[in-house]
């Protein structure tokens, strides 16, 4: 995740506490000393009057665009956990169907290959009266990472936005019912297509959670 500094930032307030520190030095050291070189005076005073421009405009920023930026950061991470729990609460309701596991079981299973949980849910969601709840759920979880790439993209780390843009391409090219020929050969890749694309928004769920929540 990105945090509230970037590099200009860290820019900016380097240079305002240097200039800060730099105008006590000359108030209430530089003026009793005895200058150390011929011109050092004029030197002084030239970068005194440039730190006092640099405190005056780094206030002005953390003012007018800083402080609102994380504010702003803020707000954007108590809307996040809405989305984060919609996608969970959309999973749940998709692993619930499969009595055989608790929710915890399935994920965990999921996260250790244990293959009988790809087998299993291929059973039950390669049901056609099953199958559209799956796949109207996949559906709309896609379209909220979707939404959480375009309005969070300044939270998410690169890792998260480049899952996120990899789910939304070729996760919707999975969600069909049936494949182009249908045979059984294609039907197979389909329903592991649909295993692996539910898989990864519980992966990107969870790193999305170990951020957020």
């Amino acid at each position: 995740m990105k945090k509230y500094f970037n590099c200009g930032d860290l820019i900016i307030i380097v240079f305002l506490f240097l200039s800060i520190a730099w105008i006590i030095g000359y108030k209430f050291y530089w003026l009793n000393m005895i200058p150390l070189f011929s011109k050092a005076d004029k030197v002084a005073d030239i970068t005194y009057t440039i730190s006092t421009s640099i405190v005056a405009s780094a206030i002005f920023y953390l003012f007018t665009i800083f402080i609102p930026k994380i504010s702003e950061v803020n707000r954007m991470k108590k809307q996040i956990k809405i989305d984060i729990y919609s996608l969970e609460q959309t999973s749940f309701t998709i692993i619930q169907f499969i009595n055989k596991y608790s929710i915890d079981q399935f994920i965990q299973n999921v996260f250790s290959d244990n293959g009988d949980i790809e087998r299993d849910f291929t059973k039950y969601y390669g049901i056609s009266q099953h199958k559209p709840v799956l796949l109207d759920s996949m559906k709309r979880q896609i379209d909220i990472l979707e939404s959480i790439l375009k309005n969070y993209s300044d939270l998410l780390s690169n890792e998260i936005k480049r899952k996120i843009v990899n789910i939304t391409k070729q996760g919707k090219g999975s969600l069909i019912e049936k494949p182009i020929v249908p045979i059984p050969d294609n039907y197979s890749i389909l329903h592991k297509l649909h295993f692996e694309t539910f898989k990864e928004i519980l992966n990107i769920t969870n790193l999305l959670k170990d951020v957020y929540i």
